[in-house]
């Protein structure tokens, strides 16, 4: 992914600061005051070394092309704990939303996770398939065994594709 974002080197530090905070969204990295709070309430925090401040503080020192080159961006669940928890309303969330769009406007390749749930979603309208679980009993669990309805796709799949496509082609324009 590090070799996608070449034209960065191009870029002075203050030039990469103000494309992010040039992206629509309320990220504000120069508001941090890095107490960590954001990190405390990180879902993904332990299982991936996700640190979100210190992602902040990364784009608030300038190192915003070491980030475009990691995989750390893409690690953030988008679950919103961050921006809840932060007394400096920065949105780490938001961050790492500015920090794929800049990769992406960059040249950089959607991870192939993410084309993988792409790719699911416009041919089932899920972004995966539905799963069994196992209980902590041992015993295999599906939605129809717990009595739970089946989840239907869209009823006009073709429509929703176009529709997914359609909205695609508005954005990479």
């Amino acid at each position: 992914m590090g070799e996608a974002v070449t034209s960065l080197t191009k870029v002075s530090k203050r030039e990469l600061l103000e494309k992010i905070l040039e992206i629509p969204g309320d990220q504000k990295p120069l508001n941090c005051m890095q107490c960590g709070k954001c990190t405390s309430g990180c879902t993904i925090m332990v299982l991936l070394e996700n640190y979100p401040h210190r992602v902040v503080d990364k784009v608030r020192l300038g190192l915003i092309e070491e980030l475009l080159r990691s995989d750390v961006i893409w690690a953030c669940t988008q679950c919103l704990k961050c921006k809840e928890a932060c007394p400096q309303r920065v949105s780490p969330v938001e961050v790492f939303l500015a920090l794929r769009n800049l990769s992406i406007n960059e040249g950089a390749s959607l991870p192939e996770a993410y084309m993988k749930m792409l790719s699911s979603t416009l041919e089932t309208g899920f972004i995966q398939e539905q799963v069994e679980v196992i209980g902590s009993d041992g015993e295999t669990y599906t939605r129809e065994k717990l009595g739970l309805p089946l989840i239907k796709g869209p009823k006009k799949l073709e429509k929703y594709q176009l529709a997914v496509m359609t909205a695609f082609e508005k954005t990479s324009r």
